[in-house]
């Protein structure tokens, strides 16, 4: 699943913090509302209660209450003798509900039916005074008031929304000028720094710190590259003089058959060295963009053809079978030498890789603009967790066979190097099966041309 990005999470989370507030705001004024309504029509039935039992006579009291609920249509009466009997009752207030009332001398809600009762009771020695006051009023206040949150609410918070994604929006634009910034640091181009904000803030203490980490870290891979680069240069004086004693040495009259099979071991391995302190200066100009690679139009179908036969010695001895479905005719503009080593580099690496009487096939097509050859071949295939450090320098997915399987781990990373200065790539094909490994070279194409099919 993919995150939200952070400006979306801050809207949502000023979204819901805000509904929740709302929520509790309009709740509590409710219940608020509620309260000091009731205070109020508490207030109001006291007075009346009070005012009609101090008239002492009956017909008095039934004569103003009649009174009072001509103007006050709310308000509802009962009264009773000392012997309990009803005396007098408002034709809106049920005997149920006025009896109901007798029974606490305190303000009390009765709901009968549909409708709600505000009662109260008001007695001396020989009467009793019922005041009620009908809540409708109340309620439908309450239902209008509701109504009004409930239109008004959604508006507000879609408000708080939309302002939480422009606010962040706002407060984000230097931080996403900074990220802009970072991606445009390149291996090559350390010497870049992020521009500062003026601001005296916590995206500028972030900008001053991440300048001193650009800092650091130009220079820690200055030294690196060239230590790279000094350290080739260096040793390819003495492994060429090294290489001639060697050959001198094997020439040299009555040496042994034993001596010589030394001097053989030694040379593979003077050998193997200087191939190891070319691949390392050639991945050191690249670092610079030093690396000067003449191009010019080849035929890249002839190109992958001739390095298929060129191992085909060594896939027999290991018992591998290469299957070739190459496209004809297929034409890029790069350098042979470069093309050709990247091309070796993964025949080779799919025979040593593969298992005895494996298969390593190699296909070349053109389509969308470029040409692309890829490279498989059946054995143990490559962890998932291994794929994304194929292309380290000095890296290899299998340390613990390093006898069986010679490498310094520089091939791939300068093969998709190569490739990507030729303006092609080198990757891994993820997709195809856990027993099989297969990698995907593509390199632009001379011209446009029709995609072509296998011969």
């Amino acid at each position: 699943m993919k995150a939200l990005p952070i400006r979306w999470k801050f809207a949502a989370w000023m979204t819901g913090l805000t509904t929740f507030i709302l929520l509790v705001y309009s709740g509590s004024t409710l219940v608020n509302f509620y309260q000091e309504q009731i205070e109020a029509v508490d207030l109001e039935i006291t007075a009346e209660g009070h005012r009609l039992l101090g008239m002492n006579e009956l017909s008095r009291i039934e004569a103003a209450a009649q009174e009072d609920e001509s103007y006050a249509a709310w308000l509802a009466h009962a009264v009773f003798d000392e012997f309990g009997r009803l005396r007098f009752r408002s034709d809106r207030l049920t005997e149920k509900t006025a009896r109901l009332a007798l029974v606490n001398d305190l303000p009390r809600t009765i709901r009968d039916g549909k409708e709600r009762w505000r009662t109260a009771v008001f007695a001396d020695t020989k009467t009793s005074v019922v005041v009620a006051y009908n809540l409708e009023e109340v309620w439908d206040i309450l239902a209008d008031l509701v109504l009004a949150y409930v239109l008004s609410l959604p508006v507000a918070i879609a408000i708080v929304a939309l302002s939480g994604i422009w606010i962040s929006g706002r407060a984000l634009r230097p931080l996403g000028h900074l990220t802009n910034a970072v991606e445009r640091v390149r291996a090559e181009r350390l010497d870049d720094r992020v521009q500062v904000p003026a601001a005296k803030d916590e995206l500028q203490r972030l900008t001053l710190v991440f300048n001193a980490m650009l800092g650091r870290l130009q220079m820690s891979f200055e030294q690196a590259r060239r230590f790279a680069a000094d350290a080739s240069h260096e040793l390819r004086t003495p492994l060429t003089i090294l290489r001639g004693e060697v050959e001198s040495l094997m020439r040299a009259p009555g040496i042994t058959p034993d001596h010589q099979r030394r001097l053989v071991s030694i040379q593979e391995e003077i050998a193997r060295l200087h191939h190891i302190t070319d691949n390392l200066l050639l991945l050191a100009q690249f670092d610079t963009g030093a690396a000067q690679i003449p191009v010019r139009e080849l035929e890249f179908s002839s190109l992958v053809a001739e390095a298929c036969e060129d191992v085909e010695a060594l896939a027999e001895g290991r018992q591998v079978r290469i299957e070739r479905k190459l496209a004809e005719k297929v034409r890029v503009v790069g350098d042979l030498s470069h093309i050709r080593r990247v091309v070796l580099n993964l025949l080779d690496n799919a025979i040593k890789f593969n298992v005895p009487g494996g298969v390593v096939r190699c296909s070349l097509v053109a389509a969308k603009g470029k040409a692309i050859c890829r490279i498989g071949n059946t054995g143990p295939g490559i962890q998932p967790e291994m794929r994304s450090r194929l292309f380290e320098r000095f890296f290899r997915a299998d340390p613990s066979r390093s006898d069986a399987r010679p490498g310094h781990g520089l091939g791939l990373s300068l093969s998709r190097e190569i490739a990507r200065a030729l303006g092609g790539d080198l990757e891994v094909d993820a997709s195809v099966a856990a027993d099989w490994t297969e990698f995907v070279f593509s390199l632009p194409l001379v011209s446009k041309t029709s995609d072509s099919t296998p011969s």
